[in-house]
């Protein structure tokens, strides 16, 4: 029992594994908008909530568009909701609206408004 146990656990990791390279190659290899297009493809795909594709994802879409928040860059953000048409499923905007109110208003200010923003776009 505690080899199959130790086979099965040696699986699943190296399935994690698996489903993180592509993330990292996307971050290091594409442009910002299909980059960030390929992090929510990535970020709803991952149906395991703890696994670390999905985090990973998760906190790239965070810090990026909290990047650009940051620099005010009013022209990028426009950009980026229009060629991001799609991208975004109510699972993303559902799991950042369940963030403690001190955190997305602190820590995420403004990412509330981009994300509502991008799902409007969708329509």
């Amino acid at each position: 029992k505690i080899k199959k146990s130790s086979l099965e656990t040696q699986f699943d990791v190296k399935k994690e594994m698996m489903r993180v390279v592509p993330i990292l190659i996307a971050r290091q290899h594409g442009d910002l908008i299909s980059s960030l297009q390929f992090m929510f493809k990535a970020f709803h795909e991952n149906k395991d909530d703890g696994g670390f594709a999905k985090m990973l994802a998760r906190e790239y879409i965070l810090q990026t568009i909290m990047a650009l928040i940051n620099n005010e860059n009013k022209n990028l953000i426009s950009h980026l909701i229009n060629d991001m048409k799609g991208t975004l499923k109510v699972d993303f905007l559902h799991e950042f609206l369940s963030y403690s109110e001190e955190e997305k208003h602190q820590r995420y200010a403004g990412m509330q408004n981009v994300l509502l923003e991008l799902l409007k776009a969708q329509s």
